[in-house]
């Protein structure tokens, strides 16, 4: 009996609430990634355009117009991973219970883990002289156009 009580829970780890609904937490096989990169739009662009206004004075304005944005694409990958309507998520679904969903979907995946993977083996590619000049050549020089040309 021990164990069946053991096993309710892992399964109850499996599925959420989400907006009255029992939503299962997704693994994550290639197939669904490919199935989000195909929904992903702006959410990139988004990303560095924040970033490239830190330290400057629309740094402010670019944050609270990236938030809509970004939100909406949320919204849409988590409907690709739920297979629940956009629409019917942003009705009926609370904030907490997005951020809960995706804390879940990552923690499932290990996602974290394979960040720090995917960024060590690419890390192993780079080549030398390329983390501060992206168009320097393995000696150093940059292959930049020049202007005195």
């Amino acid at each position: 009996m021990f164990k069946f009580n053991r096993a309710n829970k892992a399964a109850a780890a499996d599925y959420i609430q989400f907006g009255g609904k029992q939503v299962a937490i997704p693994k994550l096989t290639i197939a669904k990634w490919k199935l989000l990169f195909e929904h992903i739009e702006s959410l990139p662009m988004i990303i560095i355009n924040v970033l490239a206004a830190r330290r400057t004075a629309d740094f402010t304005a670019t944050v609270v117009a990236s938030l809509g944005m970004t939100l909406d694409e949320i919204v849409r990958l988590t409907a690709v991973l739920t297979e629940l309507e956009p629409e019917w998520i942003e009705d009926n679904v609370t904030h907490d219970e997005l951020i809960e969903f995706l804390t879940r979907t990552a923690s499932k995946n290990n996602l974290q883990d394979a960040a720090k993977k995917f960024r060590a083996a690419l890390g192993k590619w780079k080549a030398p002289g390329a983390a501060n000049d992206p168009l320097a050549s393995p000696n150093g020089s940059s292959t930049a156009p020049s202007d005195s040309a």
